[in-house]
């Protein structure tokens, strides 16, 4: 047993990458997406567009699958990786010079020669188009020797902001496009935050349709990977106890590293071979729903009135009672004791919504919150009554230029606080009425106050000086001059 083992799993939510070691992050899983990729990149079709866009929420693992790829398909491509976090997009010329740029450190890393790149000369902003589709990719193809190139966007959303702002042309993905119709050896892909997935046909022509990939939690068995792979011959992880893990967590990939990594501290505390138990699970609770718990609340805020409602009832009735069954019927006969009843067409609206997002799993055994951690979120913050207004998230990435969103009357609307969206939520019409009776009655009072506090000055002070036959100052009119 080797005892100076260090830790294999990443300890925080940080998005820096330069703070985290993504290549030596454990990677569960994702055979469905790493398939799909690879049917994207070989397909022969002569108008297949060779594209796909990974979407998924924040921290569900997309630069992890694009950094397996990079991986996974070494033996028959080149991958080159862009992070568009770290990019600059001020104009299209930085776009070109970045795709070169990860083309060439993919070309060193697959120990491609990069001799006849060396005598390129560098684009201008009025050659980069035909710099890189006329010369360097052509010459960067051939010197692969068969294999082909992928090109991988992460946070490719920068890139929808920047045409939006005006500093990428409009027809940038027409042109990326038009590179994979040009060469067949070339195939992309791009990952895509949850929260702009509207914005998805954005990317067109370069992503279809059928050209996405949604990203979902880790399944049981992949969650037993990851907490035992990389922890062999330090301890074992029992299946009751992986079933626990996958009960709190809900798959979710950033809650199970962090799981891990708290099994692998305890080992190196306690210096001797163990097998974690449930109850071993259960006893991180609380530090994994400090670590979660910005999170949840990033999540929670972006559903929509009725999801939140409807995910507040089954909450309520699973901690009133574990063992009854909740169906939408029950869920409407809870909301019906409340001031904001709900039909059943809109409840069970709300839950494909929050099946969607992967808080509500609906099944034979009714309707049950995926994440053990999230129902204690659930319980602390909405529950109680709590209003969850802001996300502790950390450090907020630079502010992108997005098109401003529409209002339901029509209306452009900026992001951040929207008081119209306010009024119309029927919870908070509510809340104002229940108010209202209140705000009446001591508005009611201070009038009185105020009217007494007139009359006693009226009655009770000296006379004032008669002014009423002042003489008014003369005007003078001043007549034209000659």
């Amino acid at each position: 047993m080797d005892m100076n083992r260090v830790n294999p799993y990443h300890h925080d939510l940080n998005d820096d990458l330069a703070d985290i070691d993504y290549g030596g992050v454990p990677f569960a899983g994702r055979k469905d997406v790493l398939g799909h990729l690879h049917r994207q990149f070989n397909d022969p079709a002569p108008n297949a567009t060779r594209s796909l866009c990974i979407v998924g929420r924040q921290h569900i693992g997309k630069t992890a699958v694009l950094l397996a790829a990079e991986g996974t398909f070494a033996d028959t491509h080149v991958v080159a990786l862009l992070f568009m976090r770290e990019a600059v997009l001020d104009s299209e010329l930085d776009l070109i010079l970045a795709i070169a740029q990860a083309v060439t450190e993919g070309m060193v890393a697959s120990g491609v020669s990069l001799q006849r790149l060396m005598d390129l000369e560098e684009p201008t902003h009025e050659t980069a188009r035909t710099w890189l589709a006329g010369s360097f990719l052509p010459i960067a193809l051939a010197a692969m020797r068969g294999r082909k190139l992928a090109l991988c966007f992460d946070d490719a959303e920068r890139m929808l902001f920047a045409i939006r702002s005006g500093a990428l042309p409009p027809d940038t993905f027409s042109f990326l496009h038009g590179l994979i119709r040009q060469f067949g050896g070339l195939g992309m892909a791009l990952t895509l935050d949850a929260e702009y997935e509207a914005d998805v046909d954005g990317f067109a022509p370069l992503i279809g349709l059928k050209d996405t990939h949604r990203l979902n939690n880790l399944s049981e068995s992949e969650t037993r990977w990851l907490l035992t792979g990389p922890a062999v011959g330090c301890y074992s992880v029992g299946d009751d106890a992986v079933t626990a893990a996958q009960k709190l967590t809900g798959g979710e990939p950033a809650l199970v590293q962090h799981l891990g990594y708290l099994l692998f501290r305890r080992w190196e505390t306690v210096n001797d071979l163990m097998v974690v138990s449930p109850e071993d699970i259960r006893s991180h609770t609380a530090a994994l729903y400090r670590y979660a718990e910005a999170d949840f609340r990033a999540a929670y805020l972006r559903l929509t009135p009725p999801e939140k409602r409807v995910l507040g009832a089954v909450s309520q009735l699973h901690y009133s009672d574990p063992l009854k069954r909740v169906d939408p019927g029950a869920i409407e006969n809870f909301l019906a004791q409340g001031e904001l009843p709900m039909d059943m067409t809109a409840i069970r609206s709300a839950l494909r919504g929050l099946e969607y997002v992967e808080m509500a799993h609906t099944s034979a055994d009714g309707v049950t919150l995926v994440s053990g951690l999230m129902q204690s979120w659930l319980l602390d913050n909405v529950g109680t009554g709590r209003v969850v207004t802001t996300s502790s998230r950390g450090p907020a990435l630079a502010a992108p230029v997005r098109k401003l969103a529409e209002a339901a009357d029509g209306l452009p609307r900026a992001p951040g606080f929207r008081p119209a969206e306010l009024i119309r939520d029927p919870a908070f019409r509510a809340q104002m009425q229940r108010q209202i009776p209140a705000r009446m009655a001591a508005a009611m009072a201070l009038a009185a106050a105020i009217l007494g506090l007139l009359l006693a000055v009226a009655l009770f002070s000296p006379p004032a000086q008669d002014t009423s036959f002042r003489a008014t100052v003369p005007t003078v009119t001043l007549a034209d001059a000659p």
